[in-house]
């Protein structure tokens, strides 16, 4: 009987002891979770923050016909119709860098690479809209010139994708691509910028296992017009970065496999995304190798975060996506683009602020 007794009283101690030891796993567990969460929510809140307002400079909107600045450029008229800020808005510059690694070459000038690719990344947090207004790498536009000290000594009116190149090949040229991207823009003060050089496009893309395209041309023994393809590695890479220099306005041919790329991969980051959070910042340290930028994870995480919350399926349209249009010309050597300026000006009316309510 005794023996009985003893038994069951260790059995009940054994019971007791691992139901303890289960309490204390799924209360590390629950203390993981709610540490998570407010990881996410201060990262959040600190991404947030860092988000300027996109207000048109007054002097630049005083250029333009037909359209009256006021309270500092909150508030424009432009033929006929009130638009006013859209606090909503926020917005990040990208810079596609035309090297595999953003930095200058020793001793060597002008080594710092050209930005082949140039937008402002946009998105609504209201409505979880998002917009990119692509810039024509050879938009003309007045550049800083530096000196090897990285002083400024003067400005020239340049292609924009040379405002890279005059500087350190990483932040101070990035700075410069802000400089003249502003001055394209009526003077919105851009703050946030990502650059990315070559080889982080083919990191990027095997990271979301990579991206379906059908080809839009046919490019060498690389790539066949009508070809559906899974691209990898090194072929995201070309799809994006090759083109026919020989060509009039080539840029504009590799500009449609780039926003048709950008489409595809965008869709299926979300996706990603969407279904593991923790990937956004598997992606965001996947292109640290490969970037430039003060564009931090906490703000990287609000944008994503906004747009998730707003969408089951993410997808860019057509409609999204605006290439700022110009006139394309020869010049003594290069191509050479001047923008439709009352184009420009409605594209910043459209995306940046809202028609006001009668």
């Amino acid at each position: 009987m005794m023996d009985n007794e003893n038994t069951g009283m260790t059995e009940k101690k054994k019971m007791n002891k691992a139901l303890k030891v289960t309490l204390i796993v799924l209360s590390v567990i629950l203390l993981l979770i709610v540490l998570a969460a407010c990881a996410y929510f201060i990262l959040r809140a600190v991404g947030k923050s860092h988000f300027k307002p996109a207000v048109m400079n007054v002097e630049h909107v005083k250029a333009v016909e037909n359209a009256v600045p006021y309270d500092e450029g909150k508030t424009i008229k432009y033929n006929g119709e009130t638009y006013v800020y859209n606090e909503d808005v926020i917005y990040v510059a990208f810079m596609g860098v035309d090297k595999r690694e953003l930095d200058t070459e020793e001793g060597v000038s002008n080594s710092a690479g050209q930005s082949d690719t140039n937008m402002i990344i946009a998105v609504d947090t209201a409505s979880g809209k998002m917009s990119l207004i692509v810039i024509p790498r050879d938009s003309m536009t007045d550049v800083n010139i530096m000196d090897a000290e990285g002083e400024r000594i003067g400005t020239e009116r340049l292609q924009l994708c040379l405002a890279y190149s005059y500087g350190d090949g990483r932040e101070r040229s990035c700075e410069n691509v802000l400089r003249s991207m502003e001055r394209l823009l009526y003077g919105i003060e851009i703050k946030n910028y990502y650059s990315l050089d070559l080889d982080g496009i083919g990191a990027l893309n095997d990271a979301v296992g990579g991206v379906e395209v059908t080809c839009l041309e046919t490019i060498g023994k690389l790539f066949t017009e009508g070809e559906w393809r899974v691209l990898h590695g090194k072929e995201a890479r070309y799809y994006v970065q090759i083109r026919d220099t020989s060509t009039f306005n080539s840029d504009a041919l590799r500009r449609r496999r780039q926003i048709q790329y950008a489409k595809a991969f965008a869709a299926k980051a979300f996706a990603a995304i969407k279904a593991d959070f923790s990937k956004a910042t598997e992606l965001y340290n996947v292109a640290g190798d490969y970037s430039c930028t003060n564009f931090e994870l906490s703000r990287f995480i609000y944008l994503v975060s906004v747009v998730l919350e707003k969408h089951d399926v993410f997808s860019l349209s057509d409609d999204d996506i605006i290439v700022l249009p110009g006139e394309a010309t020869m010049g003594k050597r290069y191509m050479e683009i001047d923008l439709d300026r009352s184009a420009v000006f409605e594209t910043i009316l459209n995306v940046f602020y809202k028609k006001a309510e009668a």
